[in-house]
């Protein structure tokens, strides 16, 4: 039977709703590759509050990459990673990923609460998520998964949040050793069209945590990202609520991989009308668009 990830949205952090926290998180992990819960995380100010981390228990740092790897031996002999850039660029040029990356990208700019997404088999099918009455957008997480899209609607945050690397570290774990940078992720939002891609060995993939272990740690993971938020609109002059700059956004997604020890081992490739970039920093920590 297909595993399942979730996706939260639900009906709060709008204009006469209630606050919203970052959305209850269904995480089935009693393996590496268990699925993994995707909430929709509100913009601070719009719902939803933030603290200090605490410290997750077990032998795993607050957001290090706890242990030595995951569940998959690195190849003793591993070929030449493709370029990330043109791999999104082939992919999002196949036309079926094409009219489906159109439709989410109109859906993307209308005020409806509800997401929308698709998942690519490595067989090239594109099967949509699921979502239910309350928003939760559920997608098949197992051995035939190669990648996810799904759409970030007004009032959220325009890039990866952390639980969408945890799910697409789940999708990480169902390829092959040897091409582990097969597998993506991305999101459509107002902010443009964001896609990741692992350039990492097997050995740096984190370890699986317990159900409890990993709930606490995207839960930290979330508190922090918040209060990162807060402080880069702080540095552009900007009001609780508003909205970080495509600048701003990147370097919250650098901040994050680095927080959960995976800067490096992740690339950041954006797809605007056509023109792809990859989003690398550049020696000051300052995000960089490199055309392919």
């Amino acid at each position: 039977m297909a595993e399942q990830a979730m996706s939260k949205g639900g009906n709060c952090g709008y204009t006469g709703e209630e606050p919203c926290d970052t959305g209850e998180v269904i995480i089935h992990v009693p393996r590496p590759n268990g699925p993994k819960g995707d909430p929709n995380l509100y913009l601070p100010g719009q719902g939803g509050g933030g603290s200090d981390p605490g410290v997750i228990g077990g032998d795993c740092g607050v957001y290090g990459n706890c242990g030595d790897g995951g569940g998959n031996n690195a190849p003793s002999n591993p070929e030449p990673p493709e370029d990330p850039c043109k791999k999104t660029k082939d992919r999002v040029n196949k036309p079926q990923v094409k009219d489906s990356l159109t439709s989410l990208k109109n859906h993307a700019h209308t005020n409806t609460k509800e997401e929308r997404g698709f998942q690519e088999l490595k067989s090239g099918t594109l099967q949509p998520g699921t979502v239910t009455e309350d928003n939760q957008m559920f997608f098949g997480i197992g051995s035939n998964s190669l990648g996810t899209v799904h759409t970030h609607q007004p009032g959220t945050i325009g890039i990866l949040a952390p639980q969408d690397i945890m799910t697409f570290l789940d999708i990480v774990r169902e390829q092959d050793p040897n091409s582990l940078g097969n597998a993506y992720s991305g999101t459509v939002s107002s902010s443009g069209t964001y896609f990741i891609n692992f350039t990492g060995t097997a050995s740096d993939l984190p370890p699986a945590m317990t159900e409890a272990q990993e709930a606490a740690y995207v839960d930290n993971l979330v508190k922090l990202y918040r209060k990162d938020y807060r402080m880069l609109l702080k540095q552009e002059g900007k009001a609780s609520g508003q909205i970080l700059s495509n600048t701003g956004l990147e370097k919250l997604f650098f901040n994050l991989l680095d927080n959960i020890g995976l800067g490096g081992k992740i690339s950041l490739i954006k797809e605007n009308n056509g023109n792809t970039s990859t989003i690398q920093k550049d020696s000051s920590g300052n995000p960089v668009p490199n055309p392919c």
